[in-house]
């Protein structure tokens, strides 16, 4: 879980707990957290959800969990004073064991979230099509750019270093 707390006129209160509409045993909800005005991402770098690319609640609700422990990032935006769930996004290319969501960083409407134990050795991919992502690699490790549009969160970019390397653990 996520406890967040706000501090009034020097008092510091808990305004929120935040939980994962739908977990599994070790997913690591909340090994990351970041947050940015009215929105805070969380990462479950575990996560087994079969869900490939961005969801709502009910479509998460209604996922499997498969068991690949691939990671997945949550993200809350607060409306009227409270915090609600708003998106689930897990890579399409996502693979058992990315660990996604391990470390994650948001400013303004652009959220950056690392899967250091991803495995493809492709290059650096601007816009959203990953079909061309492999698994060739070990760990090599990659960075995931969304953009948030019209309060929509839309993948950007998938980087990776210019050669990726066997256990680079990028990100």
């Amino acid at each position: 879980a996520v406890h967040v707390f706000e501090r009034n006129n020097g008092t510091w209160t808990q305004s929120a707990y935040l939980k994962a509409p739908k977990t599994a045993i070790e997913d690591h909800f909340g090994k990351s957290v970041c947050i940015y005005n009215d929105i805070i991402a969380v990462g479950a770098p575990r996560n087994e959800s079969s869900i490939r690319g961005i969801a709502d609640e009910t479509t998460l609700l209604n996922s499997t969990m498969t068991g690949e422990r691939t990671g997945a990032v949550y993200i809350y935006k607060k409306r009227n004073g409270k915090w609600y769930f708003d998106t689930f996004i897990k890579p399409e290319n996502a693979s058992h064991l990315d660990k996604f969501g391990w470390d994650l960083a948001i400013q303004g409407n652009t959220l950056v979230v690392s899967s250091p134990r991803e495995d493809s050795t492709s290059a650096l991919v601007n816009g959203s099509d990953l079909s061309n992502t492999n698994d060739e690699g070990a760990n090599t490790g990659a960075l995931y750019i969304y953009i948030r549009e019209n309060g929509e969160w839309k993948m950007q970019a998938y980087l990776k270093t210019p050669s990726p390397s066997y256990e680079a653990y990028l990100g």
